[in-house]
């Protein structure tokens, strides 16, 4: 339901938040912080291009909460939400590595393309919209559509974003 959508996505913005706001200060093999960073980016424009488009204005929470008075922001303006959500996937986008060499199941170069591609068609902004989907590499169709329903074909050719579950009693695989 709505209200589970709003709560569920700033779950996902508060632990992005947290990602990115200790990441660099821990030091690790670099480009798998930059995966992991650009991934962090990519979730939180992902959730609030999912809140603008629900509910129009909403708080821009862009560090981790600290104390009850920021759990409170005021609303941004949707101009203000689309620039940061157009920011997080360009540097999703810079960070993330293609289908090709991504893990399966990751959010990829290519996701945050179509993430940005789609952001632009929602703006009525064609030049930009078509400039970046042309620029999408490395998908293509699976010759029969009901296969992309079956379990043995996951993160398949033409997976541009999926979510990963485990079986049993930590979710459904």
């Amino acid at each position: 339901t709505t209200p589970n959508k709003y709560v569920s996505d700033y779950q996902v913005i508060a632990r992005a938040n947290q990602i990115l706001a200790l990441i660099d200060a821990v030091a690790f093999d670099s480009t798998a912080k930059d995966n992991i960073k650009g991934q962090a980016f990519f979730l939180r424009a992902f959730c609030y291009f999912d809140l603008v488009q629900y509910f129009g204005s909403v708080p821009l929470h862009l560090n981790p909460v600290t104390t009850l008075g920021e759990t409170a922001l005021p609303l941004s303006t949707t101009d203000n939400i689309y620039k940061q959500i157009i920011a997080d996937v360009q540097q999703a986008n810079t960070l993330l590595p293609d289908k090709t060499t991504q893990e399966p199941g990751r959010v990829t170069s290519g996701s945050a393309k179509t993430l940005l591609g789609n952001v632009y068609i929602v703006l009525k902004q064609w030049v930009n919209a078509e400039t970046v989907l042309k620029g999408i590499t490395g998908y293509s169709l699976i010759p029969n559509y009901a296969n992309i329903y079956d379990v043995s074909n996951k993160n398949n050719a033409e997976s541009v974003f999926e979510i990963q579950y485990k079986e049993g009693t930590e979710g459904f695989q």
